[in-house]
């Protein structure tokens, strides 16, 4: 019997590994699909994870000991200095240091120089030179200078002075004492004394190095700023920083002091302003991401699905020795479960090495450079039981139609494959589903909460609705293609065109894997678009 013994334990996976041998190639392409979307899943999530450490972990320490910020409500515009009176006067306030920033190049540079530009449209950090102007008086217990070489700016210094980050100084090749030329608006070339070299770090960090630091009147003199600035950086009384209830109530109470048009905030919250803004993009990447699993389970099922048809005399004659639906069953799904795994730990690695590309284009869009790649153990552990979920379910179905061949079936010369269930499915489904998904995106309203979970199901019910309409359409399309087959291929084309009504199932199926991915590619790039005209306006 079937079931005896050493027998019961063993040829399932001897069946399995003979199945999988045999028909390598089919077993590669299909462990292939697994390999794919479960990459997909891991980068984004890696690439999502490191990004927001990176943007996060440069505010706090480029905000040096700050507990608060002043800046415009809309960012990267600069405000009336007098607020700095009002936010010293403030009761709480221990210090408060203003900033301002003057982007421009050196003019070594100026002959053939050109902004480069990331993926969100903005400038890649390090590619321009930030002057920065800072109150060094102001600046004691806000920010921290290691000095290296010369002597750090004094308080109250006004002259053209400035002092540069020990890395940029070295790969340009600056001494302290030197000179060092920059282009202004309207003085053109100006030259600024290098007096000292402060480490890569806190403050140093910023624009990845490339900067200058003088005094604030110096910048707004060159940059045509009289009495502006960009920034107050706030440190308040122990009291209050220790709390985070104080500290909303005074952030509250100042702002409400100093107007609509400033904003006091927490000094990681302007990192959090730009992972924010991409929080829609990084959701986008995740849904396509699961998209790509669902085009894989196609490819599984359809893999699986032939599988079952050529050996549909193997198993019928397991079926004449013995064996039940459950053990047929088992055999199917054993297959599956092994490709599943190990495409699924294949795809954790085939991931994280797509992720370190896909760090690059994310640290464009939100203007930083984003240099470790992140991935939690539950994260990577997560996708692998996706990737072999996805995996078994698509094989359940050819699984199932495997458990049903009766013996008699073992002695047809050809495997008969039903493909009216298809038309009917399509019939009664199809078009009713893309109708109710179209109706629930463009005319049904959702709370902005939910929007996001309900968008997502609906284009898979899109999708899945377009599927199954698919056979219903095979017959005109292959009326339509057939006259062009049959002019470049002749007879062999005429022959080719007809199969795509034989074997309607199959067709769908690849037919379905091919317009998700191009659907893919579009929503992609539309996402991306509309992405980068959002940081646009931003920046």
């Amino acid at each position: 019997m079937f079931q005896l013994g050493f027998i019961q334990l063993s040829l399932p996976w001897l069946m399995v590994l003979r199945n999988l041998r045999a028909r390598w190639v089919r077993t590669i392409l299909t462990a292939l699909g697994i390999v794919v979307g479960v990459a997909a899943m891991v980068a984004v999530n890696a690439t999502n994870n490191s990004t927001l450490k990176s943007i996060n972990r440069f505010f706090d320490e480029a905000a040096g000991q700050s507990d608060l910020v002043v800046e415009t409500a809309a960012l990267g515009e600069r405000f009336d200095e007098a607020a700095l009176a009002t936010v010293r006067r403030f009761p709480g306030v221990v210090a408060a240091a203003p900033g301002i920033v003057g982007v421009t190049i050196p003019a070594a540079e100026a002959d053939g120089w050109e902004e480069q530009y990331g993926a969100g449209g903005n400038i890649v950090p390090g590619t321009n030179f930030w002057l920065m102007g800072r109150d060094m008086a102001a600046d004691v217990g806000v920010h921290t200078y290691t000095l290296v070489n010369g002597r750090l700016l004094q308080p109250n210094e006004t002259a053209f002075n400035m002092m540069l980050v020990e890395t940029y100084a070295e790969e340009k090749g600056i001494e302290v004492g030197e000179d060092f030329g920059i282009l202004t608006p309207n003085s053109g070339v100006v030259k600024l004394r290098v007096i000292g070299l402060i480490t890569k770090e806190e403050i140093g960090i910023s624009n990845e190095g490339v900067i200058g630091i003088t005094s604030v009147q110096v910048v707004q003199e060159l940059f045509a700023a009289s009495g502006e600035i960009d920034q107050i950086e706030l440190i308040v009384e122990d009291e209050i920083s220790g709390n985070t209830a104080a500290l909303d109530q005074f952030r509250e109470e100042l702002g409400n002091r100093l107007g609509a048009e400033l904003a006091v905030k927490l000094p990681a919250s302007r990192g959090q302003s730009i992972t924010d803004s991409l929080q829609s993009y990084q959701q986008g990447l995740n849904f396509f991401s699961v998209v790509s699993l669902f085009v894989g389970s196609f490819l599984i099922y359809n893999a699986f699905a032939m599988t079952v048809v050529e050996r549909t005399r193997e198993i019928g004659m397991l079926r004449a020795v013995g064996a039940t639906q459950r053990q047929i069953i088992k055999i199917v799904l054993t297959e599956a479960l092994l490709l599943g795994v190990v495409g699924s730990v294949a795809g954790v690695g085939a991931g994280l090495l797509l992720a370190r590309g896909l760090v690059i284009t994310m640290g464009n869009f939100a203007g930083q450079t984003v240099k470790e790649v992140s991935a939690t153990p539950q994260s990577m552990l997560t996708s692998v039981i996706v990737g072999v979920v996805v995996t078994l379910a698509a094989a359940t179905v050819p699984a199932l139609q495997a458990a049903r061949i009766s013996p008699l079936q073992a002695l047809r010369v050809q495997g008969n494959v039903d493909e009216r269930r298809w038309l009917t499915m399509g019939l009664k489904f199809g078009p009713l589903t893309v109708v109710a998904a179209l109706l629930i995106l463009y005319w049904v309203p959702f709370r902005p909460s939910v929007a996001f979970i309900i968008g997502s199901g609906t284009i898979f019910m899109l999708l899945l609705g377009a599927t199954l309409c698919i056979p219903i359409l095979a017959n005109g399309l292959e009326w339509v293609i057939r006259p062009f087959t049959l002019l470049l291929f002749g007879n062999e084309g005429r022959l080719g065109s007809s199969n795509i009504n034989r074997a309607r199932g199959r067709t769908a199926l690849t037919v379905a894997a091919l317009m998700v991915g191009i659907s893919m590619v579009v929503g992609i790039n539309g996402l991306t678009s509309s992405f980068e005209q959002d940081i646009d306006q931003w920046m």
